[in-house]
């Protein structure tokens, strides 16, 4: 049947089915846990679904919310985003021309008895297939910017001082580099670099694993205050802690310390956030890094044939696997505090709480509505606090040892 033989109630139900489906997905990324489960199994569908809704009618742009914008290629966000702007220019005109004529007309007939009063507003056709304009909730109106777009997004650390001299010379140097490509073949997991640094096959793989693709790192909006937790699939907990401690001290959003991703330095070859290596603290994805590069090259040793086939070999291959890792980073000392790195120790009961209390929050919920409770998701709360726990005194004793042998 060509397509204008279509009967229209078929092109309704059509578009009613596609404005239940993206109420539905709004409805799963409001909450955290239901949305990770459904990207992980239905992610490719949900984003041709909005890239496909969405070209259709831009003016569906604005019901997306953050974590499905998050879902989507940064490209495309930015064709939106000028797609958006310009939709809104025009709509802006249409309204200041309907202004416009109305009270010029309303000034030739002022005098006559047949002139209606002017409207105090004036409302254009807004189609989004009936979605119900209440769902413009889940879209903050503070999203933008999403992303950050440097390695260094703020000159300020809170209540711990400003950025170095040093540290504003050396961003001049770094620069966003492709590392492996993603997964989900949604482009290159991008990486911070110093432009002397090279990266090694081996560094990409491990920084796909542990650390955020560089163009991803959620920035402090313009507008509004999120809670540190907020950013915690991006930041590292460092920075965290310190915007949360900012925030108690009633220091405004954009002047808080904040995490730009991590960065591959050249001169002691460690991998670090700006605002960790500025500070001097010991950034949580220093060691989630080394750690992955010690599996990449695990990995890399237990598939070689050879390697398996001959034990001495596999000895030497070993021995030169652990020389590397040692070499990676030159020195403990900090070039620009010219120190060791310190242990944040208020990182740690910071986490704990924020946990504790979303075990809580959990608990209560379920209590409140008469739920079977999933232990599943209990155990795997009391799990995540059981490692946490095991990490306190792993890094207290690091931090002992390196105490005595200073």
């Amino acid at each position: 049947m060509p397509e204008s033989e279509v009967p229209s109630s078929v092109v309704q139900a059509e578009n009613k089915s596609k404005a239940d489906r993206l109420r539905s997905l709004i409805a799963i990324s409001k909450e955290e846990k239901q949305w990770k489960m459904y990207v992980r199994s239905k992610g490719d569908f949900a984003r041709k679904f909005i890239k496909q809704y969405v070209n259709e009618d831009i003016t569906r742009y604005k019901l997306l919310t953050v974590r499905m914008k998050k879902l989507m290629e940064r490209k495309w966000l930015r064709d939106m985003e000028e797609r958006q702007e310009e939709e809104d220019r025009k709509k802006n005109r249409a309204i200041q021309d309907q202004v416009s004529n109305r009270m010029q007309k309303a000034h030739e007939h002022k005098s006559s008895a047949t002139t209606g009063p002017i409207k105090d507003a004036i409302t254009l056709d807004d189609d989004t297939d009936n979605l119900d304009s209440s769902e413009d909730e889940a879209t903050p109106n503070t999203s933008q910017p999403l992303f950050a777009d440097t390695a260094f997004p703020s000159e300020d650390y809170g209540i711990r001082g400003e950025t170095s001299a040093k540290m504003v010379d050396l961003m001049g140097r770094v620069r966003m580099s492709n590392g492996e490509v993603m997964k989900d073949s949604q482009g290159y997991h991008q990486i911070w670099k110093e432009s002397r640094v090279r990266l090694r096959d081996e560094w990409k793989k491990a920084a796909q694993k542990v650390l955020p693709s560089a163009d991803w790192v959620d920035a402090v909006p313009q507008k509004g205050d999120l809670d540190a937790w907020e950013f915690k699939d991006t930041w590292c907990a460092q920075c965290m802690f310190y915007y949360h401690e900012d925030s108690v001290n009633g220091v405004p959003p954009k002047k808080r310390t904040q995490c730009g991703g991590t960065v591959f330095w050249a001169d002691d070859g460690y991998v670090e956030c700006v605002a960790c290596r500025d500070m001097g603290v010991q950034c949580g994805y220093t060691d989630a890094f080394v750690q992955a590069l010690d599996k990449v090259y695990h990995d890399k040793n237990n598939v070689d044939t050879n390697v398996r086939q001959n034990p001495k070999v596999s000895s030497a291959i070993s021995s030169t696997k652990n020389t590397k890792q040692r070499q990676h980073f030159k020195t403990d000392i900090n070039p620009i505090t010219k120190q060791r790195r310190k242990f944040e120790r208020g990182v740690v009961p910071f986490t704990m709480l924020h946990e504790a209390n979303t075990m809580k929050r959990d608990i209560n919920k379920i209590a409140s509505s008469h739920k079977e409770i999933d232990m599943e998701t209990v155990l795997d709360t009391l799990s995540f606090l059981r490692g946490k726990s095991k990490d306190v005194l792993n890094e207290i004793r690091k931090a002992t040892e390196k105490k005595a042998q200073s």
